[in-house]
């Protein structure tokens, strides 16, 4: 679901590159609602259900990170950034 996300925010580039800007923003409008979609619908339950599952840069600035979380790491997800409680 990460790599579907980032696959679609990096199409962002091309759309705007060769699409008018009307075109463009109806672009954007409409994969913010399917990120969206995809981390309320399937990455949030599955996070809840399973939390060992839960990455790094899904917790929020501040909350407690246990142990056993991992960064996920792909080109087009930033790593956390600082923060006592990020790992």
């Amino acid at each position: 679901m990460f790599e579907i996300g980032a696959a679609l925010d990096r199409s962002t580039a091309d759309v705007r590159a060769t699409e008018s800007a009307d075109d463009f923003k109806t672009y954007v409008r409409f994969v913010g609602k399917v990120m969206t979609d995809v981390l309320l619908e399937v990455i949030n339950p599955v996070c809840a259900q399973y939390p060992d599952l839960k990455p790094t840069q899904l917790y929020r600035p501040g909350e407690s990170v246990p142990p056993s979380a991992k960064t996920y790491v792909h080109r087009g997800i930033p790593p956390p950034s600082g923060g006592s409680d990020v790992r």
